[in-house]
């Protein structure tokens, strides 16, 4: 009998159309493709990405002007917890020698960062360092909440974090103890040894009270008994109320002062009033979502924590790290308590490797060149210099019909043929500006882009695309992933938001902001400027506008400096941004100009009057404190002081698709899955949709990714963590 397989008509790709180019989008490519063993002929993807380069927040860029410097928009940090990612990063570049690049292992790309230094903001603006070093990766493996070696998922009762921070908290304090200085030596000598010794005998009693706390908690867990009217709870409530008290009783008159008790004593205070409000507000049983119509702090708060504790940086230092103030204003600090408290247990507990890791490079060059190489191999096709503008929805509103998309500019080999990396020292990096030579109209843009401003990335840029392109369903695509920032959706889906009622709801309640950030290249190291911590290269919780700061030496060997004329480290600061009054339309080109200036004012308030606390040796001389050493700053040109700080590289983070997602108190609940967008070919990704983390992170965008991936190719793909904290059975 004849075979006809062989003369079968062989199926068509689908076509999918990716909108945009960040961490999701790139994670849900990669992740399709890896559902269909890698065999590039059943999937027919094309990406769309404004501009010339990927990366969406992640964007970075090298300067081919100013020595090949990394350009970032602001500090990119990856948690050690960050376990989707590792996978996907292990994966990545084994697969990455089938391209022929062959860049440096990831291990080598990524640098452990175990500490970090939390600023302690006391009276009479008073700062204090405190060096932070989360240990759970020396807790025995079998005692560890961590996923294996071979990245396998997991999942824990929220009794089993309790219990692991219950054994940090203990073992912090003991380590506290053992370092407990004396108090200021403004107190008679005999009454300062009689107090250091009653402060070692009021923190052994709280040791011994916490590990009383500890066990009777563990016998909670061992029955699963965790109502608040049953006997054994209301005991461990009275037994932590007691402690709570005790503290209150014996620390509080040292708070300001003495810094071993102010610690010991918002550690102890913090964990407790925690697993007191789980247990009061039935927590154990309805889950940590039922928390989120407050806000962590007020939470914190409602159950009795100190001020002392809801200022200090263990708890200030979440909201820095996530930038969730509303309207990028510090006064008023807002994120869920479920979502926040989620996000501490699994950065916290579940992670074997450090607390954090720094890029060696940018981020791009480490993320998103593999991404590219890896993904043109495997048939991807790249349209970069295409702006979405508008999607419409078809007449029986349960498909996406048509997209409109501006051609920003006319490339002279053909839309997909553009080459966007650049070589330095070997490593394929993104520039900061398109390749002109490469654009038919690249003279024109560039002269404007130096005497206009113009930017292609920007929203208010003044420059016009030559031509404007529909893309059709059925024709061009049969199925849409939407993977630009939640930001931009009022400007580009206005008919969706329209014709659904979910839509107009996430609209509503996620909101967004503003950040910015400043890179420094200095002439000194950071400890020749009085970094005193050598073996710590980040601080967060400092002083407004730039609360955090990483020192990234190594950074300065990978860009393109002549060699007598070398940087000797590059800091890289961030913070949340002030938003605008009110946000201009598209097309009012001076906006981004104006709230450049905007934050340059402040960083110039930042380096004259606050700088010196973590760098004390940043001032000329003695006797004029209100001057910074501006010569301290790298410059290859002969400037002198302000002008040398326009050659470092400030942000303004301010468009509609970079904006940072915040996680306001009751937004979770209307954050829509990547399939449940209401329209029979859409699907959407980003750190904004509804993952297991709902928050503004890249380990919440890799898992948005993932859940893109699983919901188009049905393939049953692992997200790790994805039911990691699970709620107790109720009796």
């Amino acid at each position: 009998m004849e075979n006809n397989s062989a003369t079968a008509t062989k199926p068509s790709a689908k076509k999918i159309a990716v909108l945009g180019g960040g961490p999701a989008a790139m994670a849900a490519v990669y992740y399709m493709l890896a559902a269909n063993n890698w065999d590039k002929s059943k999937l027919d993807i094309t990406v769309y990405q404004l501009g010339w380069r990927l990366g969406g927040k992640c964007a970075s860029g090298r300067n081919l002007k100013a020595h090949a410097r990394v350009e970032e928009h602001g500090i990119h940090f990856w948690f050690g917890a960050y376990h989707n990612s590792f996978r996907w990063i292990d994966d990545c570049y084994a697969r990455l020698q089938q391209t022929g690049y062959k860049p440096k292992p990831w291990h080598e790309a990524l640098i452990p960062c175990p500490s970090y230094i939390g600023y302690e903001n006391l009276q009479m603006n008073r700062w204090d360092a405190w060096k932070i070093s989360p240990h759970t990766w020396n807790i025995p493996p079998e005692k560890n909440l961590v996923p294996d070696s071979q990245h396998k998922d997991f999942t824990y009762y929220l009794a089993d974090y309790v219990i692991a921070a219950l054994k940090l908290i203990i073992q912090t304090v003991e380590e506290e103890k053992n370092n407990l200085v004396k108090i200021p030596k403004t107190v008679a000598q005999h009454l300062v040894e009689w107090l250091e010794e009653d402060h070692q005998n009021n923190t052994d009693k709280v040791v011994t009270r916490l590990k009383s706390v500890h066990d009777q908690f563990t016998r909670l867990a061992e029955i699963n008994t965790f109502q608040k009217n049953h006997p054994l709870v209301t005991g461990l409530l009275n037994e932590t109320e007691t402690l709570l008290s005790f503290i209150g009783d014996v620390f509080s008159s040292y708070l300001e002062e003495h810094q071993i008790l102010r610690r010991i004593f918002v550690i102890v205070d913090l964990g407790l009033t925690i697993l007191n409000g789980l247990l009061t507000d039935n927590v154990f049983h309805q889950g940590l979502d039922s928390l989120n119509e407050i806000d962590f702090i007020q939470w914190l708060r409602s159950h009795g924590a100190s001020e002392v504790t809801l200022s200090n940086t263990l708890v200030t230092s979440y909201y820095d790290g996530a930038f969730a103030y509303r309207d990028g204003d510090k006064r008023f600090p807002n994120s869920e308590a479920g979502t926040t408290l989620k996000g501490i247990l699994v950065a916290l507990l579940t992670n074997d490797k450090s607390m954090f890791f720094k890029f060696r490079g940018s981020m791009a060059e480490v993320v998103f060149t593999p991404y590219y190489l890896l993904l043109k191999e495997f048939g991807v096709k790249f349209k970069f210099f295409h702006k979405v503008k508008e999607l419409h929805v078809s007449a029986d509103k349960k498909r996406i019909d048509r997209i409109d998309i501006e051609k920003q500019v006319t490339l002279k080999s053909g839309d997909d043929k553009y080459d966007p990396l650049v070589d330095v020292k070997g490593i394929k990096c993104w520039p900061s500006e398109p390749k002109y030579d490469l654009i038919v109209e690249g003279e024109e843009l560039e002269k404007r882009s130096q005497a206009e401003n113009v930017n292609l990335e920007s929203f208010w840029t003044a420059w016009t695309g030559k031509e404007t392109v529909t893309l059709q369903d059925g024709k061009d695509f049969d199925e849409v992933i939407f993977g630009i920032s939640v930001g931009s959706i009022p400007y580009l889906c206005t008919e969706l938001i329209e014709a659904n009622e979910n839509w107009r709801r996430m609209v509503g309640a996620i909101e967004t902001v503003p950040t910015q950030s400043l890179q420094l290249w200095t002439n000194r190291s950071a400890s020749d400027l009085g970094w005193a911590f050598p073996d710590v290269s980040i601080y967060t919780t400092y002083h407004e506008p730039l609360s955090t700061c990483c020192m990234n030496p190594d950074l300065v060997a990978l860009e393109d400096w002549p060699v007598n004329n070398t940087p000797k480290s590059v800091l890289f600061f961030t913070g949340v941004f002030r938003d605008a009054a009110q946000v201009p339309p598209p097309g009012f080109s001076v906006f981004p100009q104006y709230m450049y200036y905007r934050v340059a004012g402040q960083f110039i308030e930042f380096l004259v009057k606050h700088i010196e606390v973590p760098f004390p040796r940043v001032k000329p001389s003695r006797g004029l404190s209100q001057w910074f050493n501006w010569f301290l700053l790298h410059d290859s040109r002969p400037q002198m002081g302000i002008n040398r700080l326009y050659s470092q590289y400030m942000r303004a983070n301010i468009d509609p698709s970079e904006r940072y997602v915040l996680s306001v108190t009751g937004s979770s609940k209307y954050r829509l899955k990547t399939d449940e967008t209401g329209f029979e070919n859409l699907y959407i990704t980003g750190d904004w949709i509804a993952t297991p983390l709902n928050s503004g992170c890249f380990e919440g965008a890799m898992m948005a990714g993932i859940a893109t991936a699983r919901a188009i190719t049905k393939v049953p793909l692992t997200i790790i963590g994805e039911y990691a904290v699970k709620t107790h059975e109720s009796e």
